[in-house]
């Protein structure tokens, strides 16, 4: 009787999309950032997600959507496990460390996103590093390794209101993220030049994508005191064809 609960607990279980898959569909997030006083840092973002196209002539199936005139991409295999493509352009976290901005630096990743293939309490994590090269202020080329680290937890069905919602609550499916680190680090002397260490939660409707991304985190740059922000990414706005 346990292993048939077990089983039933785990189907019950749905693959959530991370965007509606359907032609000519969008979906707009807004965006800020707020201070540990709740005070927004700047003025929120809006950003489109346009489905393309998908793939499906293997078991895992790819998506792929433009984001910021980028096209990007994610997968699902038959276990139902979601895996991001992440692109970053590490000029940007060079800069935050006191790096004069040159040319972009792009990098990319896979991050598993969600997997329920224990069921709730499902539980996995992701790593990825590389190294790379800046020059600074005083022209002098600097070897830097970039590194991202993440823990995620199945934590099971929540409720979440959004814009696109209209002031109704969604029945997600919440991914806790209890560790979420990204740091640069110098080569040559091994110092931690720039580290973000924080913690977050992504919700994923079954019909619509990801509904809220949230994330509370510190940034520590060398020398300098330790800053706390809160980030958040709500759906905003959603257009789906024949819905």
């Amino acid at each position: 009787m346990i292993l048939l609960a077990g089983c039933g607990k785990r189907e019950s279980i749905p693959v959530p999309v991370f965007l509606p898959l359907a032609e000519g569909s969008q979906i707009k997030y807004v965006s800020y950032v707020t201070d540990s006083l709740r005070r927004i840092q700047h003025a929120l973002e809006y950003f489109p997600r346009y489905y393309v196209r998908s793939d499906s002539s293997t078991a895992v199936k790819r998506h792929y959507y433009i984001e910021n005139n980028k096209l990007n991409s994610y997968s699902v295999d038959p276990q139902g496990r979601i895996t991001l493509q992440v692109q970053v352009d590490l000029a940007t976290y060079a800069a935050a460390a006191g790096f004069p901005y040159g040319m972009p630096v792009f990098f990319s990743y896979p991050r598993l996103a969600f997997d329920k293939t224990r069921g709730v309490g499902t539980t996995w994590s992701v790593r990825a590093d590389t190294q790379f090269i800046v020059v600074d202020a005083e022209k002098n080329a600097r070897a830097l390794e970039f590194g991202y680290r993440g823990e995620a937890r199945l934590e099971g069905w929540s409720e979440v209101t959004v814009p696109a919602s209209h002031g109704q609550k969604l029945k997600v499916l919440d991914v806790r993220w209890p560790l979420l680190l990204n740091y640069l680090r110098d080569r040559a002397s091994g110092d931690t030049l720039w580290v973000q260490r924080g913690e977050g939660h992504e919700y994923f409707d079954p019909r619509f994508g990801l509904a809220r991304s949230t994330n509370n985190y510190t940034i520590r740059k060398k020398s300098e005191a330790p800053v706390y922000r809160q980030s958040t990414l709500d759906l905003y706005l959603m257009i789906i064809p024949s819905k």
